[in-house]
Formats: structure tokens, sequence, C-alpha cells
């Protein structure tokens, strides 16, 4: 089974290095956004680098589960699997909701993050370094679209099954909602990393079910 995977917000391949799959993993390239460009006109032009002629599952992480599940609207995944992410934009912190709902997002600077913010404290991560690598290489124009883009997205369920992994400590994205969820103890936003031997058994037992 192929799985095209989208990363999250100014991550890359990094991510998924650390996961044991039973399928052929293909990571999409995040494309350049657009000016003011839509995060459902950014998820048609994503499609492009989907292979939609073999059975496909799309896996997105944070960010990146919401391009999953907006791309699940426009080609026919098998089923779409979220990590650290949400399934629906009432699931987002309020933070995110206020930020999107009061014109915030017009404000948020090209390093969304400031520097005083303890990322690998809010990310929960283990591999420190991993994680400062990522943020050292993000792209900075990408970043400010996406923060924007994620603040004001008003998206829902995705069009065909779909679950959810996600962690108990998440500090980013806060689990909420469980429905179609499954729960790592103790996982936090860089689970995927961090916990790579956990995730990638429940991603295996949903590709097999």
């Amino acid at each position: 089974m192929n799985i095209f995977a989208v990363s999250g917000l100014g991550a890359d391949h990094r991510v998924f290095d650390f996961l044991k799959l039973n399928g052929e993993l293909h990571v999409l390239t995040w494309l350049e956004p657009e000016h003011n460009e839509s995060i459902t006109s950014y998820a048609v032009r994503m499609t492009a680098q989907v292979d939609i002629t073999q059975p496909f599952i799309l896996l997105g992480v944070s960010f990146g589960g919401l391009i999953a599940i907006e791309m699940s609207r426009i080609i026919e995944a098998q089923q779409v699997i979220l990590i650290s992410s949400v399934a629906h934009f009432q699931d987002l912190n309020w933070f995110f909701r206020l930020t999107g709902k009061y014109g915030f997002s017009r404000l948020i600077p090209a390093r969304p993050i400031p520097w005083f913010v303890p990322i690998t404290w809010l990310f929960g991560a283990k591999d420190k370094t991993l994680l400062r690598q990522i943020i050292a290489d993000t792209d900075l124009k990408f970043s400010q679209w996406a923060s924007r883009a994620l603040c004001t997205w008003n998206g829902e369920h995705p069009m065909c099954t779909w679950n959810r992994i996600h962690g108990n400590k998440d500090r980013l994205m806060p689990v909420g909602n469980k429905l179609n969820t499954v729960t790592i103890a103790g996982g936090a936003h860089f689970m995927i990393v961090d916990r790579a031997e956990e995730v990638s058994a429940e991603i295996n037992r949903l590709l097999q079910s």
C-alpha cells in the first residue's frame, strides 16, 4: 500500500525517518504558497504529487493533517491517518481559533514562535537536536503562510475513513475530542520521532484494518 505523507509546519521528511511501516512511504514536498493562497487551493496543488492510479493512504502530521484532510476532498484515499493533528476546526485549541476569528492571524510574523518561547517544551521533544535543526531550516515565508492558514482553517472531518493517533501530553494541539482517536500515554507533539515505535505500531494496525 502506498502511503503519501505530509509533514508538519516547517518540518520535512526527517520526522518520518524513525517510522517502520508496512507500506511504501512517499513524503510529499512542501510547495511555495502563492500570495494569499487558501489552504484548499494549496491542497489541490499538493495532490499532483500523489499517484492516484493505485490505492493509497494519506498520512498527515500536525499542520500536515489539515492538508491531508483537504486533499481527501479532492482525491479518493482509502483512509486518512492523522498524527498529532485535528480532524475538525473546532478541535483546534482556543488560541488558534480566536486568532483566526478576530483577524489577528494577519499579524502573525514570519517567525510565528517567538525566540523566548521554549520550543522543546512546547513540542515536548526528547530529540532536541533534531527539532532545533528542523526549526532552523524552516522557510519563513512558508511558516508565516501556514500559521495563518492554520488559524483560519474551517475544515471538517475527512471525506473517507479516518483515524487519529494523538499523545495526551500534546501542548501544541491538545487531544480534545477523542473521536476515532488512539491515545498514546505520555506522548507529546513530537512523538512521531520520540515515540516512533509506538506510533509505527498504531499506524500498521490501522493499515491492517
